[in-house]
């Protein structure tokens, strides 16, 4: 008898024990259905919005990097890469204050600024290849076909065009020109360029300056100031200083600037450095 009172016994907490797993298991299984909607597709949420944010991030990247760049003082390229990498490139001296306006196409500017001459020949000692191409070899006439793409890939740059290496010989059978009245007037170019740099064996020579005369003002975008310049000042800020760097074919080219009696002010191809202090847009 008392053998089966403890079965009983056992076979009733054996049933009530399952009652209650069974109990929280059907209770843990539903939990989900009394979550609130918010509560359980948060993490979903997240992970979009992550998604949207490194989309964002990505997709302003470069700008966030120029900008970067010219709060640092950095040298930025103004001209497209693929063409003229650096022919014109500016550094920010000064940032105007938060909220100064922006240089419209158009508006009228006002600036201080004064103008050197970079490097030995007035800078062009230091031409890669793709700048004698695109600053001189360019002016030339007529230049045969496929010397352009010897001046790359023979890295004819402004060294070996001033140094003796640009000969009659060089330019005929490195470069392939065939016609010598051809040959002669480039070496000829060559020469010329060659003379410019002992003429002008340092740079830094200041040829002009708004200080005395006053503010310059022009109009922006329409031709009134050198295309480094009037590119520059497009970029800028009121309030903003900046230092910039143009190539000679986004300033005065090859005939180079001279006062009415002939007297040499920028000699041809110049690279010229310029300090902008942008006081004014109306």
């Amino acid at each position: 008898m008392r053998h089966l009172s403890v079965a009983v016994a056992m076979i009733i907490s054996a049933a009530m024990a399952t009652t209650v797993v069974g109990a929280f298991t059907a209770s843990f299984v539903s939990l989900p259905r009394f979550m609130p909607p918010a509560t359980r597709l948060a993490p979903l949420e997240t992970s979009a919005r992550r998604c949207r944010r490194a989309s964002s991030l990505a997709a302003n990247s470069d700008a966030d990097a120029d900008a970067d760049a010219e709060d640092s003082g950095e040298w930025t390229s103004l001209t497209d890469s693929s063409h003229a990498p650096f022919a014109v490139r500016k550094r920010v001296l000064e940032v105007a204050s938060e909220g100064a306006p922006a240089v419209e196409s158009g508006r009228e500017v006002s600036i201080h600024y004064s103008g050197t001459l970079v490097g030995a020949g007035a800078g062009v000692s230091d031409w890669t290849a793709r700048d004698a191409v695109e600053c001189w070899l360019s002016t030339q006439q007529g230049v045969p076909e496929g010397v352009a793409e010897s001046f790359l890939e023979k890295d004819v740059g402004g060294s070996k065009l001033t140094d003796g290496t640009f000969d009659d010989d060089f330019a005929g059978t490195e470069l392939g020109v065939s016609n010598r009245m051809q040959c002669k007037k480039l070496v000829m170019a060559a020469r010329r360029l060659a003379k410019q740099v002992e003429e002008y064996p340092e740079g830094g020579a200041e040829f002009d300056s708004s200080e005395e005369r006053g503010p310059y003002k022009f109009v922006v975008g329409k031709g009134k100031a050198i295309k480094g310049m009037d590119l520059a000042v497009s970029t800028m800020r009121v309030g903003e200083k900046a230092e910039v760097i143009c190539r000679s074919d986004y300033a005065y080219g090859k005939e180079g600037l001279r006062k009415s009696d002939g007297t040499v002010i920028v000699p041809p191809y110049a690279t010229l450095r310029f300090e902008i202090d942008l006081l004014e847009s109306q």
